[in-house]
């Protein structure tokens, strides 16, 4: 009886990663959501850059003919990250998602590939989860 209790839990978390992959593919899908793939350190060095993304969203946000659904952010390549830059970077990303006056025309932000440390920083930046999180470093 343990052992077949025990499958059944397998089986489910294994439903569940499969879920979760198809969602996490479904935003990745480039016709839809345009990512943005952050590399390297997130501090107060990297806000110039946070700047640059956050422009080149605006743009793309912007466009006539946009098909957007939403902001993706892919964590995969962060190497390092200070408070000060995870930070930054969220606050400028909730900015870019919310339209003024406008409810309808909010941009939701989804962030994959997080890691445990920066999923804590996120609790801590975030607390209210504006940013819904994917986390495949477990």
């Amino acid at each position: 009886m343990v052992s077949k209790r025990h499958e059944e839990n397998k089986q489910l978390a294994f439903k569940y990663d499969e879920e979760m992959n198809e969602f996490s593919t479904k935003l990745m899908d480039p016709t839809k959501n345009t990512v943005f793939q952050l590399n390297g350190p997130i501090n107060f060095l990297s806000m110039i850059e946070i700047d640059n993304m956050i422009k080149r969203m605006m743009k793309q946000k912007n466009k006539k003919n946009s098909t957007m659904d939403a902001i993706v952010v892919d964590m995969q390549n962060v190497t390092s990250l200070e408070f000060t830059g995870i930070e930054v970077l969220v606050n400028r990303l909730v900015e870019v998602s919310e339209v003024e006056g406008e409810e309808n025309d909010d941009l939701p932000i989804h962030m994959v590939n997080i890691s445990p440390a920066i999923g804590n920083a996120l609790d801590q930046c975030d607390p209210l989860h504006k940013i819904s999180r994917l986390g495949c470093h477990q």
